[in-house]
């Protein structure tokens, strides 16, 4: 049986056990969660990273078993660590953004000049929500496959999530929720 750390904002908060049963590979883990939300545990390989799935109430911590084949995450490579990331929150995580939090040109071009821009950050992502109305032309066209609409603050926006070096990030992977 290893163990391997699990990381919030790069700190240890736990550990996971991987053991390897045959054609399975069975990981369990427990923590006290850092603050309400939806929160989905990632396995962070030499290769890439791969969601092992969101983590249930156990009272006053939080924990997940899930059994893999060792086919299904072996893309992974050589585990790391495991990772806690959040993906809930709640309306008052989005904040207006008076400046556009982006260096990547085609971005700036995109979505300056713009007011009524809500950010809301984590220290692996950037959400931006841009107000979302049918009479008008849907934003950012270039990335609707990676965007989700939401209700936020009593108004639906189109969402798109960014990791750390500007890189658009599907929707199923690492989105916010609301």
């Amino acid at each position: 049986m290893e163990r391997i750390p699990l990381l919030w904002q790069e700190e240890k908060v736990g550990e996971m056990t991987v053991e390897t049963v045959g054609l399975y590979t069975c990981f369990s883990c427990s923590c006290c969660l850092p603050e309400e939300g939806f929160w989905h545990v990632w396995l962070v390989g030499e290769k890439e990273e791969l969601r092992l799935g969101l983590l249930e109430p156990a009272g006053k911590c939080a924990v997940l078993k899930r059994r893999l084949s060792v086919r299904n995450w072996a893309k992974v490579g050589t585990l790391r660590y495991a990772r806690l990331r959040c993906t809930g929150g709640n309306e008052t995580d989005w904040h207006s953004a008076s400046q556009l939090p982006f260096c990547t040109p085609w971005l700036r071009r995109e979505l300056g000049g713009r007011t009524d821009l809500l950010v809301r950050k984590s220290p692996e992502q950037l959400w931006i929500a841009v107000p979302y109305e049918t009479a008008k032309p849907f934003p950012l066209t270039q990335l609707f496959c990676l965007s989700r609409i939401l209700r936020i603050q009593g108004r639906e926006y189109v969402v798109f999530s960014f990791d750390g070096t500007e890189k658009p990030c599907m929707p199923e992977e690492k989105y916010a929720k609301n």
